[in-house]
């Protein structure tokens, strides 16, 4: 014998974890902040500490004084040094 209330009892329990989804979803919505993030506005780190590292190019093989003005002299002609790369890092 089958009873009319098991198909109902099987469509609300296959509708929980849509609900479950979309009560999580409205909570996350409910506790972001619609501005941005409390930060300083110090004009510290803004972006990662940028720079180049050598291995790519030189793997600890020829690594010589002249090699590394010319990258230092690239990274300027490139105009990196304005978009924040600092670092030279000789490995």
């Amino acid at each position: 014998a089958t009873t009319a209330t098991a198909p109902a009892t099987t469509k609300m329990a296959s509708q929980a974890p849509r609900a479950t989804a979309m009560l999580f979803l409205l909570l996350v919505c409910l506790c972001t902040p619609l501005r941005g993030v409390l930060a300083l506005e110090n004009g510290l780190a803004r972006t990662p500490c940028m720079g180049y590292n050598t291995w790519y190019d030189m793997m600890c093989d020829n690594v010589s004084e002249t090699k590394m003005r010319d990258l230092v002299n690239q990274m300027v002609d490139l105009g990196l040094d304005r978009l924040g790369y600092t670092y030279l890092n000789i490995d």
